[in-house]
């Protein structure tokens, strides 16, 4: 029991962890738009869409551009348009399962806009 660590395999698996952390950093803006616009669009049932979707950790903060709900009942035109969201939430506490916003802010407000 001399070597508690058998180098021969932490190493690649360390290799593993930080690719598959990297790959997690890439893509977690792709993929929470994504999951935002389809989720979105089964919920309303019309179409969900955005321009940008941005993830920053420290602190923990989501800015959503250019958000667009389609009017079920009307799908030429936008129930509403957002031009942007920003809010901040405590990542101790998401990690716990509760989910507490500090601050909010939505810019660009509007209603019953025509679809382009």
């Amino acid at each position: 029991m001399k070597n508690w660590i058998r180098w021969k395999g932490f190493i690649p698996f360390t290799l593993i962890i930080v690719a598959f952390a990297l790959l997690f950093i890439v893509f977690i803006d792709s993929l929470a738009r994504s999951l935002l616009e389809s989720q979105g669009s089964k919920l309303v049932g019309a179409k969900v869409e955005s321009r940008d979707l941005r993830i920053n950790f420290f602190p923990f903060r989501v800015n959503i551009d250019d958000l667009q709900v389609t009017n079920p009942d009307a799908p030429m035109t936008n129930a509403t348009e957002i031009g942007s969201i920003r809010f901040g939430m405590q990542l101790d506490q998401l990690l716990f399962g509760k989910v507490i916003i500090d601050e909010m802010q939505l810019d660009g407000v509007q209603l019953n806009t025509p679809r382009s």
